[in-house]
C-alpha cells in the first residue's frame, strides 16, 4: 500500500500524517512556498488508522487550503491460496482484484517462494580493535539478520557487533558481554556492507574468539505458479487474476509457502500460497510406557509412540526428523523432543525420555507434548499436529537423580586457599566425584580440583579447595570464576555446569602462605560433623536443612 497526500494552499504550511495507535511523526513531506503544492509520501505503512492533519507555520490570517489523499491498494479474493496435493497434479485459482486505490499501469504478475542462507564465520578481536566481514545484499533480500556467539565462559569481555549499510554507516548496534544479536535489517538496500566486532573491553591478551551467523532472507522464483492477468488496472476497476500450479512427479512430500507477486512500477502486492504435497503426516501420541527397573515405584524412562501417516503415492524422502517440547502443566519447557529415523510405509516412531530430567524440570502434572513437527532431513517443514498432546503424569512419579547440583554456592576462602562451597542434594547415598576449574577475569587458568566423598541422603556442601599460588603470582585483582563443574558416581558424570559461579573481587594480597589447616576429625562449631575429602584443602558438611548462600 501506498499514501500521498498534496496540500495547496495561499500561505506557507505543512502537513503530517501519524497513525492512530502511534502519534509518532511518519511524514517525509517538505516546506512548500505561497501558493505552492505540497506533498508528503509514505511508502509501506503500517496497517490501522491514519490520522492526517494540516496546520499552519507562519500565517498571520486564516487561508484556505485543499487537502487531496492519494492512495494504492489492491484487494484480491480469496486472499490467500491453501491448497493440498500430490506429486504430478495440476490445479488451477481465479482470483478477484479489485483495485481501491490510483491507477496501475505496467501490471506483471510472478510465483516467488521465500528462502533463507546462513553463513557461519569464526573471529579473533583484541583490545580496542575492530574485526570485518563484507556481506552482500541483492535486489531480492528482504532481511539481513547478524548474531555473535562470544566463546567467553566468564563473560567478562565486553564487545559490540555492528551492522553497517552500504554507505558505510552504522545501520544498529549491540553492545554488551556473551552471545550479542541478532542484528535484523528489513528491506536493506543492495550492495555491499560490513558486519563489524569492536573489542570495546577484553581481557585475554590473545584476544577474544567468537562467531558470528548471518543470515539472509529473500524471494526466488517459484517455477510451480504461471500466472495471467491485466496489465492495467484503473482506479475502482474489478479484474481477474487466473493462476496454475503444476507440482513436479520427483516433488517431496512438504509444505512450500510462498506467493503471488504483483508489481506496478515500484509498487508490490502479495497473495500467500501454501501447498502441502501429500505423503506424510502425524496422527499425535499412539502409544505412551513407562519404565521402572528396580521395582522402587518410580518410572526411569517415559516412552512415547507417535503416529505417521504414510500413503500409498508417497514420493521421497523415507528420511524424517521428528521434533517437539515435553512441557508440564504450566507450558514450561522440560525436554526437547527429537529424532531422525527412516520409514517406508505408516508406522510409529518411539522416542525415550529421561525420568531423572522430567523429575528435575517438570513443576507439574499432566505433561504435554507441543509443537509436534515432522521435517525431512534437510529441514523442509512437512507436517504440524494441530491436536492437544495430554500424559496423564506427574513429575514426582519419576524417578529423581541419585545426587544433583543445586545452583547454590559459598565463598568460603579463608586468607590460605580459594575454597568454593558447592550445595547438593543427594538422594541415595554412596561415593560422588566433584571437579571444577577456577579462571580470572583474564581467563588464565589458576586451578583445577578433584574432591571424592560418601554422602547421605539429604542436603550438602561440598568445598573445592583450589591453591592461591598463582593467583597471587599474577597479582591482579579479580573474581574468580568456577567452570566446568562436573558431578559424577562410580564414573557416570550425573551432571556438569560450564559456568558455575563467580565470587566477588578479591585481592591477591589478602593471601597468606598457606599452613595446616584444622584437624580432619575435627566437629565445626555449629555441631554439624566435618570431614576431609582426601586433600589438604576438601571439606563436606552434611546438613539436615537446604545450605544458605553467603
Amino acid at each position: 500500500m501506498f499514501l500521498g497526500w498534496p496540500v495547496v494552499s495561499t500561505a506557507p504550511r505543512l502537513s503530517d500524517a501519524s497513525n492512530a495507535s502511534n502519534t509518532s511523526n511518519f511524514s517525509d513531506g517538505s516546506k512548500g512556498f505561497s501558493g505552492r503544492e505540497e506533498i508528503g509520501r509514505i511508502k509501506s505503512p503500517p496497517s490501522g488508522r491514519w490520522l492526517i492533519a494540516v496546520h499552519s507555520e507562519n500565517a498571520t490570517e486564516e487561508v484556505g487550503y485543499r487537502l487531496e489523499l492519494e492512495h494504492f491498494k489492491l484487494a484480491s479474493e480469496p486472499q490467500r491460496w491453501n491448497l493440498d496435493s500430490v506429486p504430478g497434479s495440476r490445479v488451477q485459482a481465479q482470483f478477484a482484484l479489485r483495485n481501491r486505490g490510483m491507477a496501475l499501469e505496467n501490471i506483471s504478475y510472478s510465483g516467488v517462494i521465500d528462502s533463507s542462507t546462513s553463513e557461519e564465520q569464526e573471529g579473533v578481536v583484541q583490545h580496542k580493535k575492530t574485526w570485518e566481514w563484507a556481506v552482500n545484499a541483492s535486489n531480492s533480500t528482504n532481511k539481513l539478520s547478524a548474531t555473535l556467539f562470544s566463546e567467553d565462559k566468564t563473560n567478562s569481555s565486553e564487545l559490540a557487533l555492528v551492522l553497517e549499510n552500504p554507505q558505510g554507516d552504522p545501520y544498529d548496534a549491540l553492545l554488551g558481554t556473551g552471545d550479542l544479536g541478532p542484528l535484523e535489517a528489513s528491506s536493506p538496500e543492495s550492495g555491499t556492507r560490513k558486519v563489524k566486532v569492536y573489542g570495546n573491553d577484553v581481557r585475554d591478551e590473545e584476544g577474544q574468539g567468537f562467531r558470528v551467523l548471518l543470515k539472509s532472507y529473500g524471494q526466488n522464483p517459484w517455477s510451480w505458479i504461471e500466472t495471467r492477468g491485466p496489465a492495467r488496472l484503473e482506479s475502482n476497476e474489478s479484474a481477474v487474476l487466473y493462476a496454475n500450479l503444476s507440482i513436479p512427479d520427483t516433488a517431496a512430500q512438504a509444505r512450500r509457502d510462498g506467493y503471488i507477486k504483483i508489481s506496478s512500477e515500484n509498487r508490490k502486492f502479495e497473495i500467500p500460497v501454501s501447498v502441502t504435497v501429500s505423503g506424510a503426516s502425524l496422527e499425535g501420541l499412539s502409544r505412551e510406557d513407562v519404565t521402572d527397573s528396580d521395582g522402587d515405584g518410580l518410572y526411569d524412562r517415559l516412552t512415547l509412540g507417535f503416529g505417521i501417516n504414510i500413503s500409498a503415492d508417497a514420493s521421497a524422502p523415507a528420511q524424517y526428523r521428528l521434533k517437539g517440547t515435553l512441557s508440564d502443566c504450566n507450558g514450561s519447557r522440560i525436554e526437547s523432543l527429537e529424532k531422525s529415523f527412516s520409514l517406508n510405509r505408516s508406522g510409529i516412531v518411539y522416542l525415550n525420555l529421561s525420568g531423572n530430567d522430567i523429575w528435575r524440570a517438570g513443576q507439574c502434572g499432566p505433561l504435554a507434548v507441543e509443537n509436534l513437527i515432522l521435517y525431512d532431513l534437510a529441514g523442509t517443514y512437512i507436517d504440524r499436529f494441530e491436536g492437544e498432546i495430554k500424559i496423564d503424569r506427574e513429575p514426582e512419579q519419576f524417578q529423581p537423580p541419585d545426587a544433583y547440583l543445586t545452583g547454590d554456592y559459598l565463598n568460603r576462602t579463608d586468607g590460605e586457599f580459594i575454597i568454593i562451597g558447592v550445595n547438593l542434594t543427594v538422594e541415595k547415598p554412596g561415593r560422588y566425584e566433584l571437579e571444577g576449574t577456577i579462571v580470572n577475569d583474564y581467563k588464565e587458568e589458576l586451578d583445577s580440583e578433584r574432591e571424592e566423598v560418601n554422602l547421605q541422603a539429604g542436603n550438602a556442601t561440598v568445598e573445592l579447595g583450589f591453591d592461591s599460588e598463582e593467583f597471587v603470582r599474577i597479582d591482579e585483582i579479580s573474581r574468580i570464576h568456577l567452570l566446568d563443574l562436573v558431578l559424577s558416581r562410580d564414573g557416570v558424570e550425573l551432571e556438569r555446569e560450564e559456568y558455575a559461579y563467580v565470587t566477588d573481587e578479591m585481592d591477591p594480597k589478602a593471601f597468606s602462605e598457606p599452613s595446616i589447616r584444622i584437624d580432619p576429625d575435627a566437629v565445626s562449631p555449629s555441631g554439624r560433623p566435618v570431614m576431609r575429602l582426601g586433600g589438604s584443602r576438601g571439606v563436606a558438611r552434611m546438613e539436615n536443612e537446604t545450605s544458605a548462600v553467603s
